[in-house]
């Protein structure tokens, strides 16, 4: 019996993402009507397949298998792609992400670089505090 939540988001989160079936199958190693199948429901795929299909299209397991959980998620995932082949170069950016940048795009460029040196401050500060954390650990 095939889990038409799973079919349904898979279909609802590859249109998302612009993804074709033959780009989801290349990323799968797997043949495209392989793909095909998951997504009418004629195959179930694989734990693993899922756990891939998962990492792809940024979900949890949970939520790609659940009944109509990727129209929600997929209202905040905006694609980001810094090349003509997403799945190799794809970032995921939620819209809240996606409103930071335009925030921080409307300031001056003297206020944008304190952005860039505060968020550098914190960077290096939270790594020397993951640093001392490590080694109290050890």
């Amino acid at each position: 019996m095939p889990n038409l939540g799973l079919t349904t988001n898979l279909r609802i989160l590859r249109k998302h993402y612009r993804y074709t079936q033959e780009d989801v199958s290349k990323y799968l190693n797997i043949e495209r009507q392989t793909y095909t199948n998951y997504e009418n429901g004629k195959r179930v795929p694989s734990l693993e397949t899922v756990k891939r299909l998962s990492i792809l299209f940024s979900v949890s397991v949970d939520a790609l298998i659940s009944y109509n959980q990727a129209e929600a998620i997929s209202e905040d995932i905006t694609p980001y792609s810094n090349s003509e082949n997403p799945i190799n170069y794809r970032m995921n950016v939620s819209n809240k992400e996606v409103q930071l940048i335009k925030d921080l795009r409307l300031l001056p460029p003297s206020i944008r670089n304190e952005v860039y040196e505060f968020l550098e401050f914190k960077k290096e500060r939270l790594g020397k505090k993951n640093k001392k954390l490590r080694k109290d650990l050890s």
